[in-house]
């Protein structure tokens, strides 16, 4: 006998790169240590300057300097941190959250679908209850079913 796990479409942590994550790491505990813990997530004008922070730091790698200076941690880990607070900010843009420009998104989607192919229908998240597919943080149903992975409420 074998045991059921419904995975599909959910995100597959094990493909990360451990050791290059660990790197990173250290550069977020260097960083916790200098500034403070979470400091990054005051920068104003965070995204321009941490993208700005990762192309130094790649073009200090691409020139031959493998390490930081300042750290003696690679710049290439350096870089994945500031893409990572990058990410954070254009995911984030202006405060405000991901679930709420998802939402945002979706009311959108709900009256340009209701105008092109009839009702959009979606019931208020429950917890334990995202999308299968994980492109979405809850089913979005049109029709009576979620329109990325089928499910019928």
């Amino acid at each position: 006998m074998s045991g059921v796990k419904h995975d599909d479409g959910k995100p597959r942590f094990s493909l990360v790169p451990w050791m290059a994550l660990r790197e990173t790491v250290h550069v977020l505990m260097f960083g916790a240590e200098k500034y403070a813990p979470d400091n990054w997530r005051l920068v104003d004008d965070g995204l321009s300057r941490y993208l700005d922070g990762a192309l130094r730091h790649i073009t200090a790698y691409l020139a031959g300097d493998t390490y930081d200076e300042d750290s003696g941690l690679p710049h290439l880990a350096h870089a994945a941190c500031c893409i990572l607070f990058a990410l954070h900010f254009d995911r984030s843009e202006h405060g405000e959250t991901e679930a709420l420009r998802v939402a945002d998104a979706m009311s959108k989607a709900r009256a340009w679908k209701t105008a092109a192919i009839g009702a959009v229908t979606t019931p208020k998240p429950r917890e334990g209850s995202p999308c299968a597919t994980g492109s979405l943080p809850h089913h979005l149903y049109v029709n009576g079913a979620c329109v990325a992975c089928g499910v019928k409420p």
